[in-house]
């Protein structure tokens, strides 16, 4: 097995956009989809960084996304907004959602904005944190494809329909809590089958729903909710926020429609933000003060972990696993772009 190859973010969000830009993409665009592959990549979530970018190129070159989308509102309020992603590629559909939310906050206290037609947007976390930087709290939650069964059935009826919240600190670190409503999102499987690896047994079933640790037997079958019917039933709201209220019909969604639903809550119109982010932080030091189990070194709040990872990534490097470096790698040749971003 080839080790991984280390690269520093600002290379690789070059080289991102640039192949992005080659295949048609506005500069703005390309800028805004490296943008949330790399800022995934620093927080360790490789499922949803650079990996992606090849079936991006994929989906620009066969008309599965448009290369200039018109992405527009076509209902709102003070408060609320439904924006069109006209097939937008990836999650430029819900980084402008998330801007009009913030800018309706500003005014409203609180904003939600729902997205129809907007594509797979990679980890939320990259746009519910647009919101910590205007002092507010951001939320989103998205419908995805239909691969998983409801809770006890074995026909994929759902998506693995992810939550994010980002929360601001004062001295602390934000609080910004990103997850799939399984046990593992469906990416991370694919990305193991794509690197050779197993997985770990209770990510998934096989198509008999038995425990698996193939990510190929796992693909064929259907991934397990986390905490049984209690990610089942998160999965279940996702799937009224982000595919109905999103799409705007009650009727049977198909399964290949992307939905978002995202809010923006004005914190300086509740309380003094100064006040609510020391409260925050005062919460976050009582949770670390917690007298630990054995074997545990710290007590970690949501999101932590990535944003120490960032801090350590910005500095060494990022490591690409050897199969998606060589996959970059032909992007590169095949754009004549260079790929020297070691």
């Amino acid at each position: 097995m080839k080790e991984d190859k280390l690269v520093q973010a600002k290379k690789l969000k070059n080289f991102c956009q640039e192949v992005l830009i080659r295949v048609g993409i506005s500069d703005r665009d390309a800028s805004i989809i490296a943008y949330t592959m790399v800022e995934a990549e620093l927080r360790g979530v490789a499922t949803h960084g650079s990996s992606l970018l090849p079936g991006y190129v994929r989906e620009l070159r066969q008309g599965h996304a448009n290369t200039r989308p018109n992405i527009k509102i076509i209902q709102e309020t003070n408060s609320s907004a439904v924006l069109d992603g006209d097939n937008a590629l990836g999650g430029l559909a819900a980084f402008k959602a998330m801007e009009i939310a913030i800018n309706k906050a500003k005014d409203y206290s609180l904003a939600g904005v729902t997205v129809r037609n907007g594509g797979a947007c990679g980890a939320l976390l990259c746009y519910t944190t647009l919101a910590i930087e205007h002092g507010m709290i951001g939320f989103m939650t998205c419908r995805g494809y239909l691969v998983v069964p409801p809770y006890g059935g074995k026909t994929g009826r759902l998506g693995t329909n992810p939550w994010s919240f980002a929360i601001p600190a004062n001295e602390e670190l934000p609080i910004v809590l990103d997850m799939a409503t399984t046990v593992a999102a469906n990416l991370k499987i694919r990305l193991a089958a794509k690197k050779g690896d197993k997985i770990p047994l209770g990510w998934a079933l096989d198509q008999d729903g038995m425990p698996t640790d193939d990510p190929a037997k796992a693909l064929a079958g259907f991934s397990q909710w986390m905490g049984g019917p209690k990610g089942y039933g998160l999965a279940v709201v996702a799937e009224v926020l982000a595919g109905i209220l999103a799409a705007g019909s009650f009727r049977r969604l198909a399964s290949h429609f992307i939905g978002n639903f995202v809010i923006a809550l004005n914190i300086e119109n509740f309380m003094p933000l100064t006040e609510f982010t020391r409260g925050v932080d005062q919460l976050i030091k009582d949770l670390k003060a917690s007298e630990r189990i054995r074997g545990v070194e710290a007590i970690l709040l949501p999101g932590e972990r990535g944003l120490r990872t960032k801090e350590e990534r910005l500095k060494s490097g990022i490591p690409i696993a050897s199969p998606v470096w060589d996959e970059l790698e032909n992007l590169g040749k095949e754009l004549n772009i260079s790929s020297d971003i070691e």
